[in-house]
């Protein structure tokens, strides 16, 4: 740890009379309201700053604040600060600092200060960018500088002081988490020590598991570096993805990162994924757990009309969530979101689950359950001169225990086949091309169609065209991709 530059910037004008090579700095605590961690690379005009009240160990796992500092083309002549700079501020729903006692912990933040930024005034901001930046300068290659923000004045007369800085690795361009909703049979959240026991068990007992959040609220856990190190290691061997509220400046990252570990940063500020539109109805509680996760969030309400096809635009969309689901575990879990959502329904049409209980058993007494599992393959209507059955065989309709076939495998599941039909033709004195094709969606399987073709240009001359055509499904989303290539073809020779 090298300590000349922080002192140099910490004394102000006394810094001219600093020639030694090693400072030694004696404290018992800094009391400050905030800490930060600043990254700046030798030549580079943007310095990260990411910045949570209390102390540095927040960082680490919980919301924080974000800002992007432009430097320009280096340390301005004087103290003249006036560098632009952008900012991602979060709900800070958690921060870590000493009790009564001394004792590290957790504490919830109260409002206003959960939305508040965390670097209070503009001159801290710039100030913490421009002492950043001088230090990978200095040192020629890039640094991680921590930084305590809002000192008590009464230990030193600066707002913000460089605690200690350390070369910075950044292998690969941290990757944002998706927005997507957890299962919870392969994703799991990381909060106790007895939460980091199970996920041990679980995957070690053969359990599959794709994703952990890691949301420590022990210090045991927060603190403890030997445990970021396990953690590391274990998702890496195991190729479990990490998704991390923390800082990519933090320690936690930098061992997650060094061990090979796969790790995704919720609302990673300066992704090209900073707005993404749903546009879908959800949860009533899932705006504020976003909001809780550090996002900020849009919502309108429904109401009347508008709510009852929401609703029915969502059933279609968990109906294909059960479609999709991987084991009995998963179903289960979809299985319920479909019951709220039929609850829903039928409390928007004014009624109840009782009312659709009752139409349920109905529809039980005439036509039956589910239970047999019947695939209806196809019907015939006979006629006075179809063909009759071969005498000893069986009517293909025979509903009799002996003559149904089973079948055990999904893939063996009769489906009927993709209607298909191309079509040349001359609309209004134009020439066009149409492919009509249709498939199910309901089978999980991608829809291809692909159509050659020859289209006339006029004076005798036509150039044969591939057309080709894909369907694919994610959830309850369609996504159409389509192609149109010449094919090659062979010049004519002209007569003597």
């Amino acid at each position: 740890m090298r300590c000349r530059f922080c002192l140099s910037l910490a004394t102000g004008r006394n810094r001219s009379r600093w020639n030694g090579d090693i400072c030694l700095i004696g404290h018992h605590f800094v009391p400050a309201a905030a800490s930060a961690w600043a990254r700046a690379e030798p030549g580079r005009r943007t310095v990260r700053i990411e910045s949570l009240w209390g102390l540095p160990e927040g960082l680490y796992w919980f919301s924080h604040d974000t800002f992007e500092v432009d430097t320009r083309t280096g340390p301005p002549a004087g103290r003249d600060l006036k560098y632009p700079y952008s900012q991602r501020l979060r709900f800070k729903g958690t921060f870590i600092a000493a009790d009564s006692e001394g004792r590290w912990v957790p504490f919830q933040v109260a409002p206003p200060y959960d939305w508040r930024r965390s670097i209070e005034k503009e001159s801290w901001i710039r100030e913490i960018a421009y002492g950043t930046r001088i230090i990978a300068e200095r040192e020629g290659f890039a640094v991680s500088v921590m930084w305590l923000v809002d000192t008590d004045t009464r230990c030193s007369q600066h707002s913000v002081l460089p605690w200690f800085h350390s070369r910075s690795g950044m292998e690969e361009l941290p990757r944002a988490a998706p927005r997507q909703k957890f299962a919870t049979s392969t994703h799991l959240t990381l909060r106790t020590t007895d939460d980091w026991q199970k996920l041990k068990q679980r995957v070690i007992g053969g359990a599959r598991v794709e994703r952990v959040v890691v949301q420590p609220t022990e210090v045991e856990l927060i603190r403890n570096r030997k445990f970021v190190e396990e953690l590391a290691g274990f998702v890496a061997q195991h190729q479990i993805v990490v998704q991390l509220a923390g800082g990519i400046l933090s320690h936690a990252y930098y061992v997650l990162q060094r061990a090979g570990a796969q790790v995704e940063c919720v609302d990673l500020f300066g992704a090209n994924n900073d707005v993404l539109e749903f546009n879908k109805v959800v949860r009533d509680k899932v705006p504020q757990q976003i909001e809780g996760g550090g996002e900020q969030v849009e919502v309108v309400r429904l109401t009347g009309d508008a709510l009852l096809a929401g609703l029915r635009q969502k059933l279609v969309e968990e109906a294909f969530e059960v479609l999709d689901a991987k084991d009995g575990e998963e179903i289960i879990g979809e299985l319920a979101d479909v019951s709220e959502i039929l609850g829903a329904i039928a409390l928007a049409l004014g009624s109840s689950r009782s009312a659709v209980e009752a139409e349920r058993r109905i529809k039980l007494r005439r036509r039956g359950a589910f239970k047999e599992g019947l695939v209806l393959k196809r019907t015939t209507t006979p006629h006075s001169l179809s063909v009759p059955v071969a005498e000893g065989g069986a009517s293909p309709l025979a509903l009799s225990e002996g003559h149904v076939r089973t079948i055990a495998d999904p893939a063996g599941i009769p489906a009927n086949p993709p209607y298909r039909r191309p079509d040349l033709r001359v609309v209004e004195g134009e020439i066009e091309k149409l492919l009509t094709f249709e498939g199910a969606i309901n089978r999980g399987e991608a829809i291809n169609q692909s159509v050659k073709f020859e289209l006339p240009l006029g004076h005798n001359l036509s150039r044969e065209l591939f057309l080709s055509i894909e369907l694919t499904r994610s959830g309850a989303t369609i996504r159409g991709s389509v192609k149109l290539s010449l094919l090659p073809s062979q010049l004519s020779l002209g007569e003597d």
